[in-house]
């Protein structure tokens, strides 16, 4: 009788200490730097996501002005032309976004 008490405890407590997989969604995202000026090609953008535990850090890179600036998405900068247009990191789900405003020389 014991062991059976024993084991159903033992079976509670580990379906109360068991939790299923939480989404930790993300709470705001930055872009480093928020302003450069470039002249040649390699410049790169780092978005942080916070929480850093979020469960989806991806992003979505974006050039308002594809005339003066490109950009891949891991946040590489392909210059066109002199000008200026902003670059945006977008959170996946849509909900967050960051801007670096980028001039091209």
């Amino acid at each position: 009788m014991k062991k059976i008490i024993a084991a159903s405890l033992l079976s509670m407590f580990l379906l109360v200490g068991c939790k299923k997989n939480e989404n930790i969604p993300v709470e705001r995202i930055e872009v480093s730097p928020t302003s450069i000026t470039v002249s040649g090609q390699g410049e790169k953008l780092t978005a942080t996501i916070f929480p850093s535990n979020a469960t989806d850090k991806s992003v979505h890179w974006k050039s308002s002005n594809t005339g003066v600036v490109i950009v891949t998405q891991d946040g590489t900068l392909g210059m066109v032309a002199p000008g200026t247009a902003t670059v945006t990191a977008t959170t996946v789900d849509g909900n967050h976004s960051a801007s670096c405003s980028v001039t091209v020389k």
